[in-house]
């Protein structure tokens, strides 16, 4: 006896085929539980571990910008220093561009609160989504910047389907990754911020003028610690590894 399909079946087995798929997917979801479409290492906006804010400087205008000026020309500079020949700097143009937008344009001085959206960023660079998280990333690598990754809460417990997604990072300038890869870098940073702070500082009243008997006085510009301090810029780029 021949054994001949009928076409009957078929739609009969499709259907088996497709509960068969979706049982396997909602036992699937269900293992990786109401979160499954949020990135790991994510925490809620209300976490503490979510909260990796400081204040920077005394958390005043003038300060802020000078703390932004000095970190923007440590990253040009750096980029600048470590390019290899026939290469692009480990920082290239987007990276320094993408610095330069989120504290100069999404940096609360007084708090140091930092989440830009990535859309918000790709708009103010004009760069596409690919660069911009490229130069996040080698921002990151050598230690201009961090973040968290933060999630909201969309859904109700219990509900089905997803109860959480993801939102901005949460950006800080902890600094740590700079000090242990690049110290020289970190040298440069602190100098050219102790300089700019101190131009931004208010202007004490200039001191009476000296009798004319009285002997000069030397002043930084014309002692050897000045040709010193003015080398030092050069000199700390060699200590970055």
């Amino acid at each position: 006896m021949s054994l001949v399909h009928s076409p009957s079946a078929a739609p009969p087995a499709r259907e088996a085929r497709q509960l068969i798929k979706a049982f396997t997917a909602s036992r699937t979801e269900k293992s990786r539980g109401p979160d499954a479409h949020v990135r790991r290492d994510s925490y809620d906006v209300d976490d503490d571990r979510a909260k990796v804010w400081r204040r920077v400087e005394d958390g005043t205008k003038s300060g802020g910008l000078a703390w932004a000026d000095a970190l923007l020309q440590t990253a040009e500079e750096f980029d600048v220093v470590h390019k290899k020949k026939g290469e692009r700097g480990p920082l290239q143009a987007n990276g320094v561009r993408v610095l330069g937008a989120i504290v100069r344009r999404a940096l609360d001085f007084a708090t140091g609160r930092s989440e830009p959206e990535l859309l918000t960023i790709m708009k103010w660079t004009g760069l596409s989504k690919p660069a911009v998280v490229g130069a996040l990333a080698r921002l990151r690598e050598h230690g201009f910047l961090d973040w968290v990754r933060r999630t909201i809460r969309v859904g109700k417990k219990g509900e089905p389907g997803p109860q959480r997604k993801q939102t901005s990072n949460a950006y800080s300038f902890g600094f740590g990754r700079m000090q242990n890869k690049h110290r020289g870098v970190w040298q440069r940073f602190r100098q050219l911020l102790a300089r700019k702070l101190a131009n931004a500082a208010p202007k004490a009243t200039a001191p009476a003028a000296a009798p004319p008997s009285a002997p000069p006085i030397a002043t930084a510009a014309s002692s050897p610690l000045a040709a010193a301090v003015a080398s030092f810029g050069a000199a700390v780029w060699s200590a970055s590894s």
